[in-house]
């Protein structure tokens, strides 16, 4: 039998997830596909977290990882070597996404990262960059930090005792909120592609001959390459989306 032991169980907090993702200990490979979520996937997630669902297991692969420049979303990391880091095997979209909202500034652009609580409509919402936030919009931003938010909620004397448990309320459940995780660890990935495999049931699937292509080029120096990646960054600045079917050639070329 090959040389990879039981998955380890285990559950990670959405500040863990963030730290060590800010440490470089997070890694996603370089998939020959793009992050694919829309805006209203990333704030479906955020009121399923609020409402306490399941949202999914992760699963990675422990391994090494080189010194280099990780890419999560909107943050551009210079991480350095790692004996034990966790490349995401099953969970991308989901992990870009939270990192993404969780540590997004005024300076990012991508919508899908600005990601606010409406305490007045109790909705989560998604902005532009454009498009300021109102004043009872809390930014996910602040969420794992007590004073920012803290802060937040003193400067705004006009919201009501209702809407300041709200905010509480929301607070807390992002900052208690754990994702299931399985890590798998050894050298041989025949019982990993399986474990995908059968976990890899929800959403838009992965085929697993792309995840691991990706995961053996453990570099991170791979470059987008295909229109669906260039599609997916034209998309982000709102120009517009390049179909799939779309070819260098113009209508009507033999």
């Amino acid at each position: 039998m090959a040389a990879v032991t039981r998955p380890k169980v285990d559950s990670i907090s959405l500040k863990e997830l963030v730290e060590l993702t800010l440490k470089g200990h997070i890694r996603v490979p370089s998939f020959q596909r793009s992050y694919r979520w829309e805006r209203n996937d990333v704030t479906q997630l955020f009121d399923s977290i609020l409402r306490g669902y399941p949202i999914g297991n992760v699963l990675v692969w422990q391994r090494p990882a080189p010194a280099g420049t990780v890419e999560i979303g909107h943050l551009r990391i210079e991480a350095e070597a790692v004996g034990d880091a966790f490349w995401v095997v099953d969970g991308q979209q989901r992990i870009t996404s939270l990192v993404g909202a969780l540590t997004a500034g005024d300076d990012t652009v991508d919508p899908r990262f600005r990601v606010y609580f409406d305490l007045a409509r109790e909705v989560f919402v998604s902005l532009p960059r454009r498009h300021q936030p109102g004043d009872d919009q809390l930014p996910m931003s602040l969420v794992l930090d007590t004073a920012g938010t803290n802060a937040w909620i003193r400067a705004r004397s006009h919201l009501s005792d209702g809407q300041i448990a709200l905010a509480d309320q929301v607070v807390a459940a992002i900052r208690d909120y754990k994702i299931p995780m399985y890590v798998v660890t050894g050298e041989d990935d025949h019982s990993l592609r399986d474990i995908f495999d059968r976990m890899n049931t929800f959403g838009k699937p992965l085929k697993s001959a792309e995840v691991f292509n990706a995961l053996h080029s453990i570099t991170g120096d791979q470059k987008p390459g295909d229109l669906r990646t260039l599609s997916a960054s034209v998309r982000t600045f709102g120009f517009g989306e390049l179909s799939e079917g779309s070819h260098a050639e113009p209508a009507g070329h033999p």
